[in-house]
């Protein structure tokens, strides 16, 4: 069952369409209408933003995303997406095996109130990453861009190991060997990846749909590697921030957000 969202209103201007923008420090990921289908069956594809227990759809629009592709078993082709449709993409994947969505938005800005800065730090569990930076007063320019993955199984038994691939994200979540296998209360294995190499020490936080305040989190190994257990079967999205200092002297921050939806079986 699949939660019922308010879209963001999107104005049609002369000029294109007014940008709705991605609101600060809201997970963001790419859901599916169905995550195991069979072969040539139809998986609508809406793009969601999650503030706190409530969730909306962002409508496609020009200068949302800087790519937008699936990779299946016989290669990588960029996903057809119109100005204005909510869901963003209709796909048939007909080829058995593990289909990769990966979409990347375009980078945006936030200009955020420090106090709330700082809550969005300790709520992503980046502290450490800030650490005894003196933040300044007012407003916190950052930078930052979504990388949000989806795994989809086409076929009764899915061939491959498709799911394994790395996109060259550079925020990317990787599920481990056992994807197949992943069921409630059983131990899964995820791997984090900046700019290729695995990512020590970061948050992960695992929500499904519907229960978006019912948080799982786990941090990386050395390895960027993570184990854990969810409790319940069905779809759930794994999501991490990365922070750096920002090279460019118009903000203090640059950071990455990966997502990654996947399915967990009975």
């Amino acid at each position: 069952m699949f939660i019922k969202r308010m879209a963001i209103a999107v104005t049609i201007l002369v000029a294109g369409i007014a940008l709705p923008g991605l609101a600060w420090a809201h997970d963001f990921y790419v859901e599916p209408s169905v995550l195991h289908l069979k072969p040539a069956e139809t998986v609508k594809l809406s793009v969601v933003q999650v503030n706190g227990d409530q969730s909306e759809t962002l409508p496609f629009y020009d200068g949302l995303a800087a790519g937008f592709d699936l990779t299946s078993p016989g290669g990588t082709t960029a996903i057809d997406a119109q100005a204005g449709d909510d869901p963003v993409a209709t796909l048939h994947p007909a080829v058995p095996g593990y289909h990769i969505v990966a979409f990347v938005s375009q980078p945006r800005t936030a200009d955020l109130a420090t106090k709330k800065f700082k809550l969005y730090v300790e709520g992503k569990g980046l502290k450490a990453t800030t650490g005894n930076t003196p933040l300044r007063a007012g407003i916190v320019p950052e930078l930052y861009t979504r990388y949000s993955k989806v795994i989809l199984a086409v076929g009764k038994s899915p061939p491959g190991t498709g799911y394994l691939k790395q996109l060259g994200l550079k925020l990317e979540l990787v599920p481990g060997k056992n994807l197949p296998a992943w069921k409630a209360n059983t131990p899964l294995t995820l791997r984090l990846f900046y700019q290729g190499k695995p990512l020590h020490g970061t948050q992960v936080q695992f929500f499904s749909p519907g229960r978006w305040k019912h948080r799982i989190k786990v941090r990386t190994d050395p390895d960027g590697r993570l184990n854990t257990q969810l409790p319940h079967a069905g779809m759930w999205v794994a999501a991490a921030v990365h922070m750096l200092p920002s090279p460019d002297p118009k903000y203090d921050w640059e950071s990455f957000w990966a997502s990654l939806t996947f399915e967990v079986k009975e």
